[in-house]
Formats: structure tokens, C-alpha cells, sequence
């Protein structure tokens, strides 16, 4: 299991990755999410370790608006 200490250093090195062709992930929840894109962004990067990770969330509270979200934001 990973540990947020982890994670965390997995998205740091993700952020110096070649951004040409990133993997877009969006996080449609009706909570705070940042724990969770953090865990997501860093699995998503182990598994992808030729990519760059992208990963957004949605307004705190409107899920309805989380799902709009990534058509607005051209993912």
C-alpha cells in the first residue's frame, strides 16, 4: 500500500515528465478530492512511466458540475 509520503514524491517526479502526449484523469466527487488526485496522479504515473499525468477534480460539493468540468476543460 502506498503511504501519501510516497505518492507525493511519485506526482513531484511526474511534474518533470515530457508533457507531449500527458494521460488527462478527472476526479468527479462531491468531497475534497486532493488526497485522493494525489494518490491517483501517482499510481497513474507508475503505471505510465512514459507519460505525463494530468489529473483535475471537480468543485467541492457539485457533483453535477465535476462532470461538466472536463468538457470545459478540453479533457
Amino acid at each position: 500500500m502506498m503511504q501519501l509520503s510516497q505518492a507525493l514524491a511519485q506526482v513531484k517526479e511526474n511534474s518533470g515528465r515530457d508533457a507531449l502526449r500527458p494521460l488527462r484523469l478527472h476526479l468527479a466527487m462531491g468531497s475534497t478530492a486532493s488526497h485522493l488526485a494525489a494518490f491517483v496522479t501517482a499510481y497513474a504515473a507508475q503505471e505510465s512511466p512514459d507519460r505525463h499525468i494530468v489529473c483535475t477534480t471537480g468543485p467541492y460539493g457539485d457533483v453535477i458540475g465535476a462532470l461538466a468540468s472536463p468538457i470545459h476543460e478540453g479533457l
